[in-house]
């Protein structure tokens, strides 16, 4: 249908009879491409196409539709007929999967696959799981699927990584690579998808998707996710302690956007267990908290030797605001509330009374009838829960004893 438009003026042309002969419904079964066949003569005829109001665009397309020939091919032959093993892998190793690598090692520079060869792959899958026995190789092409996907993990994706040195090179090869293999995945799942429709939900298997995923965790991720973590913890930390210019980390030389790394790095922990998050959990998000918190009390321990009450308020909220920033760019959504609370316990909890009771701290604030400050104080704590509370309510409660006592000793005062 993309060789025509429609047409904005109503053909006035009779319609015609356009009921082409069919295959019958056993040669439909037996020949997966004989429906696309005849649908396509059937649909793309210029006389059916202009009695429902439709311009002919280019003529030549529809040629090509109707003269689409089976046997165009080695995989278009074998399709059509009984193959062994050997022969019908061999064609779709040599003529799918094999390419599918160039084609990625080349960054999609080479020729792509057509929707000829597409359809021919497919076929070919399809003819395989459906021969009579002894010629029937669903399970065994489930497995070779399966190995096909590890054996260029081993021999390309592996040897690529291990050749970077450790940090954040390693890191950025180990994406690139996970890339790889999604794409890599995706053009073979719909090579196989006739496993995925009949094979795997039968037998209650693992989908091909899921096969290529857990192929992946096992040759890449799991060797590999600690020095990964370790590395990811320390460009985040060079994320808080550089500037920051437009919430992006400042370009270390060679070194590129460093949250793009960081938010694809992640993409990765989340896809080996996108449903509990498992993985991203134990492996980076913990690491990432722990780590939050030693860095902020650090910050505390050296800002209350410099800073009165309002600066470090001030500093606590330019925090918080960086780190939900920092989780919205790189980090899964689940992990705000954690890391805010391991915020604020360091910042605001942990140094409460250091900081209520400084020179200028809230009494002074009282006193001096600091509105803002004490709005942004009461900001701070509100979300730290009743305890953290109850000792500003103390310091409210004092300052109002006192003006009250000064008020009734005035009066005696006066009446004295």
């Amino acid at each position: 249908l993309s060789s025509y438009r429609p047409s904005t003026k109503r053909s006035t042309r009779p319609e015609h009879d356009t009921s082409e002969a069919f295959p019958a419904t056993s040669e439909l079964l037996a020949d997966p491409r004989a429906y696309f066949l005849a649908s396509t003569a059937r649909v793309q005829t210029p006389i059916s196409m202009a009695a429902h109001g439709y311009q002919r665009v280019n003529e030549e397309s529809t040629a090509q539709a109707l003269s689409y020939s089976p046997e165009a091919s080695p995989v278009a032959r074998a399709s059509r007929r009984t193959v062994t093993l050997e022969e019908g892998w061999g064609l779709i190793y040599n003529k799918g999967i094999l390419k599918l690598h160039r084609i990625i090692q080349d960054d999609g520079v080479g020729r792509q696959f057509t929707s000829k060869e597409h359809i021919d792959l497919y076929s070919l899958v399809y003819n395989m799981c459906n021969q009579k026995a002894p010629y029937c190789y669903t399970d065994k092409l489930y497995t070779l699927f399966g190995q096909s996907v590890t054996h260029y993990l081993k021999t390309v994706s592996q040897v690529a990584i291990v050749e970077k040195p450790n940090g954040e090179l390693m890191v950025r090869e180990l994406v690139k690579q996970w890339k790889h293999h999604c794409l890599i995945s995706r053009w073979m799942c719909n090579f196989f998808g006739y496993l995925n429709r009949f094979y795997v939900r039968r037998g209650n298997l693992p989908t091909l998707e899921s096969v290529c995923t857990n192929a992946f965790r096992t040759v890449i991720f799991n060797p590999m996710f600690g020095k990964m973590t370790s590395t990811l913890i320390d460009i985040i930390l060079q994320d808080r302690e550089q500037e920051c210019k437009d919430g992006k980390m400042a370009d270390i030389k060679g070194g590129g956007d460093k949250r793009s790394l960081l938010k694809a790095a992640t993409e990765v922990y989340i896809a080996m267990d996108p449903e509990a998050l498992t993985v991203y959990r134990e492996n980076l998000e913990q690491q990432v908290l722990a780590d939050t918190g030693v860095f902020y009390a650090t910050k505390s321990a050296s800002r209350l030797g410099r800073l009165d009450a309002p600066q470090f308020l001030q500093m606590a909220q330019i925090d918080l605001d960086a780190e939900v920033t920092r989780v919205k760019d790189f980090l899964h959504p689940s992990t705000l509330d954690k890391i805010l609370a391991v915020v604020r316990d360091h910042l605001l909890i942990h140094r409460q009374s250091e900081i209520l009771r400084r020179p200028r701290g809230v009494m002074h604030l009282l006193e001096h009838d600091d509105i803002k400050v004490l709005s942004l104080l009461y900001t701070l704590y509100a979300p730290c829960g009743h305890a953290s509370l109850v000792q500003i309510a103390d310091i409210v409660r004092d300052f109002i004893t006192k003006k009250g006592s000064e008020i009734l000793h005035t009066f005696r005062s006066e009446d004295g």
